[in-house]
């Protein structure tokens, strides 16, 4: 029979720096985080902090509701009922509610770094905010150099537009963006109320200047009922005019009875509607003697 060697004994010394050091590291990774996030959270502080974001010459933020620490993802800040209005007190902007993610490591130091922000219940009204595109909402200085600055991923849900007749120009929208540190990626998709149509865009940022986003692998979808159209192109979004443009669009086409194939030279969306150059299609209807071609 074989006999099992016994343990080494450890000296009673080396057990005291063992424990002490697993407490020290299990202390500063986990307990020290949670104790400044929950017993020495400040409101006031974090509204100061999402305030400070906008344009503050410009516009006013309100925040009506409430504002705590909650665990999203981990450790984040909660805010509700965020409105900002111009001088005027006309309302440009609300969200029923916004979690902003905070990076662990950052909160052993005690400070905030936001790595992923979602906001649920967006409305942008724009017949207040028809002269301005919303181009001067932010404060980007102080966004590039805050909490703000390493965020990855941004969501929307339940993204809505109010027109100037204030009907819904767009309604039950939702925006996905993802890798903001590196060529981010977007996922936009949302109702057309006039039309009775769903839109749905998606694609790669591959550049940004100061009044421009080159977008290369986009991908459009509109769809109603009866009819659908799916683009693939490369184009860029001019988001101070708020014009996006399609280049060399290629695509499918599925019409009442017939579908076919699809290519435009441009394509430019905007406030004023959409336009297309030199456009061209063959379909095809269910019988073989159906086929149809445009340009």
């Amino acid at each position: 029979m074989f006999k099992s060697l016994p343990w080494p004994k450890i000296p009673r010394q080396w057990v005291r720096v063992i424990g002490w050091s697993l407490f020290v590291v299990f202390f500063v990774t986990f307990c020290l985080p949670l104790l400044f996030f929950y017993y020495l959270f400040n409101a006031n502080q974090v509204k100061q902090m999402v305030i400070s974001q906008f344009n503050n010459e410009n516009y006013s933020v309100v925040i009506n509701g409430n504002v705590e620490p909650r665990s999203w993802h981990g450790l984040s800040l909660f805010i509700s009922d965020l409105t900002v209005e111009d001088k005027k007190k006309h309302k440009v902007l609300h969200v029923n509610t916004a979690n902003c993610q905070l990076s662990w490591l950052d909160l052993i130091v005690g400070h905030y770094r936001v790595r992923r922000l979602a906001l649920n219940g967006l409305t942008l009204f724009q017949n207040n905010a028809s002269k301005i595109n919303y181009n001067d909402l932010l404060n980007y200085q102080t966004v590039n150099h805050s909490e703000f600055k390493n965020l990855k991923t941004f969501s929307i849900s339940n993204l809505a537009i109010v027109n100037n007749n204030e009907s819904y120009l767009m309604k039950d929208a939702g925006l996905r963006v993802t890798n903001l540190e590196t060529l981010p990626e977007f996922n936009l998709s949302f109702n057309l109320s006039n039309y009775s149509a769903r839109l749905v865009l998606q694609g790669q940022v591959s550049k940004i200047s100061d009044d421009n986003l080159s977008i290369e692998n986009l991908t459009l979808s509109l769809s109603n009922q009866n009819s659908s159209i799916e683009l693939q192109s490369s184009g860029h979004y001019a988001y101070k005019a708020q014009e996006l443009w399609l280049e060399k669009s290629r695509g499918i086409i599925h019409v009442p009875n017939y579908q076919g194939a699809l290519a435009i030279d441009t394509v430019l969306l905007s406030n004023y509607g959409l336009t297309m150059n030199n456009l061209s299609t063959t379909l095809n209807g269910f019988e073989s003697s159906s086929t149809r071609s445009f340009t």
